[in-house]
């Protein structure tokens, strides 16, 4: 079984090797400046990774003052990311219930806007048109969320496809006054091709934009981007990949007093070996 001696001369001699060496056991340069030296957490990482070892400043001494920067660096980046994470699923949520709900009415629209008499075909089609606005702002807006969020989740990548995908409508839906604008594959409305197509082809419009239609289309795509919800935004170990482990050994209670009780024990040995 190793002895306390034993492991801190290994402990200090790994890090005189390193240094000489020009390798940094903190991240950066080492002693000698070589270019491409390694590093604490690695040079091949993910965009995240690379942000954690931006914040892990190289620290080539092994004092308090150093290790106590390394260690208020580690915790910057866990909460950058708790902070990040947080701020998707309270946009996820919101954006999916706006979707849910404007997905509802453009479901239950009135799309047989004639009424008895002229003022009733004005509020009928007003009814229509705000819902079928509605609709489109939320919808538009969803794509842009995921789209937000894509350069850091595969999934949500893949999301922002899913929900832009209604091209293969394009030319149907155009004719009824909405357009599918390249290539986000977001909605815009004419407000007076609408409108005729309201009057004159009330079935139709419903055919395309009701619940066997646009709404009943993307009513499926938000009950399955509800099931993926906890797998769109990765986690913490996904986005930092080996170093998650490290960064939480390096922010853990009591690190700081192991860490710098190690370095001077490294420190006084070096005095006689």
């Amino acid at each position: 079984m190793p002895t306390i001696y034993s492991m801190t001369q290994a402990n200090y001699g790994m890090y005189r090797f390193a240094q000489k060496s020009g390798y940094s056991l903190f991240g950066g340069a080492g002693a000698a400046g070589s270019q491409g030296a390694g590093s604490l957490f690695g040079a091949r990482s993910s965009r995240a990774t690379n942000g954690l070892s931006s914040l892990l400043n190289a620290q080539s001494g092994t004092n308090a003052y150093a290790l106590m920067n390394l260690k208020a660096n580690t915790r910057s980046v866990l909460k950058s990311y708790h902070e990040a994470s947080d701020g998707f699923y309270k946009t996820f949520d919101a954006a999916m219930s706006a979707l849910s709900k404007s997905t509802a009415s453009l479901k239950n629209t009135n799309f047989n806007v004639t009424g008895a008499t002229e003022a009733d075909t004005k509020a009928n089609t007003d009814a229509a048109l705000k819902n079928v606005k509605d609709f489109v702002s939320n919808y538009n807006d969803t794509i842009k969320m995921f789209g937000d969020y894509s350069d850091v989740s595969s999934r949500a990548a893949g999301m922002e496809k899913l929900f832009g995908d209604a091209s293969y409508k394009a030319d149907t839906l155009r004719q009824v006054g909405i357009t599918v604008n390249s290539p986000a594959g977001t909605l815009s409305v004419n407000d007076a091709a609408l409108t005729k197509a309201l009057k004159e082809e009330p079935n139709r419009v419903e055919n395309l934009l009701g619940k066997d239609g646009l709404a009943g289309a993307t009513e499926k795509k938000v009950d399955f981007a509800k099931t993926q919800r906890d797998k769109i935004f990765p986690s913490a170990q996904q986005m930092l990949g080996p170093n998650y482990r490290r960064a939480l050994a390096y922010t853990s209670a009591g690190s700081l007093t192991s860490m710098n009780a190690y370095a001077n024990v490294g420190t006084l040995l070096s005095m006689f070996f």
